[in-house]
């Protein structure tokens, strides 16, 4: 019985230290604010206090903790257009290089992530640390951030800048009379219904109309000028209907 008793006040004290739970997982909810630099960093920063009505005075050094890289996989596409549409945009007085080149502006929003992280990188948070200063002409704030392992559940936007949620529509299709066939029409209202705040729905131009083979039969490529490199989109030959989109690489 003695040993049984030992046990279980080893087990008490490991569960009171958390030596039990380094290798379990930690759901986390945060409110701050999305920097997004390059096309392909975004950044989160928890802020400590939020006014949600208007919220430009909390974007301060002093009021946003250490921030980190928030990876884009298993986020909706159609959550993140609707994030990107709805950021402001920060001129800088000096530049700063990220991976594409040197930017003069940032985006920046205000938001709420929940995520999932291994607890033993909760609790120290200390990899890769690195700085970024964003310097507007109103004021400077300078931000720390790292690059951990998380697994993101779910991405929302609070409206408390300049930009309102009025501000960030549904993508609107519209017919060109330029266009008697309405592929593009046709291609924008296909690329809305899967992500009904994509501004890709509305950038595609027809670079050349061509007759081509898909799958043994006679169709119609329409080769378009945005967003890849050399997106196509197949029509039925006939009844001039979407069959596909094909994307190139960026």
């Amino acid at each position: 019985m003695k040993t049984f008793g030992m046990i279980f006040r080893i087990l008490g004290f490991c569960w009171i230290l958390g030596c039990a739970d380094k290798d379990s997982k930690q759901i986390v909810k945060e409110r701050g604010f999305w920097v997004l630099v390059d096309p392909e960093e975004w950044l989160f920063f928890p802020a400590i206090s939020l006014n949600q009505a208007s919220c430009d005075a909390d974007f301060i050094s002093k009021n946003l903790g250490d921030g980190f890289r928030v990876p884009l996989e298993g986020i909706p596409d159609s959550a993140i257009s609707k994030l990107r549409r709805s950021m402001d945009t920060l001129e800088l007085v000096h530049k700063i290089p990220a991976v594409g080149g040197m930017y003069n502006y940032v985006l920046v929003s205000a938001g709420e992530i929940k995520y999932e992280i291994a607890r033993k990188f909760y609790q120290t948070k200390s990899q890769l640390r690195s700085n970024l200063l964003i310097s507007t002409r109103r004021k400077s704030v300078n931000l720390i951030y790292d690059q951990f392992p998380i697994h993101v559940l779910s991405v929302s936007t609070i409206f408390c800048l300049e930009k309102r949620s009025l501000d960030v529509l549904p993508v609107e299709c519209k017919q060109d009379p330029g266009d008697p066939d309405n592929f593009l029409y046709k291609i924008c209202e296909y690329l809305r219904s899967r992500n009904r705040y994509s501004e890709l729905a509305s950038k595609y131009r027809i670079k050349k109309v061509t007759r081509d083979t898909l799958d043994n039969k006679t169709v119609i490529k329409v080769s378009l000028s945005c967003c890849y490199f050399g997106d196509v989109a197949y029509f039925d030959l006939r009844t001039k209907e979407l069959i596909s989109i094909n994307y190139s690489h960026r």
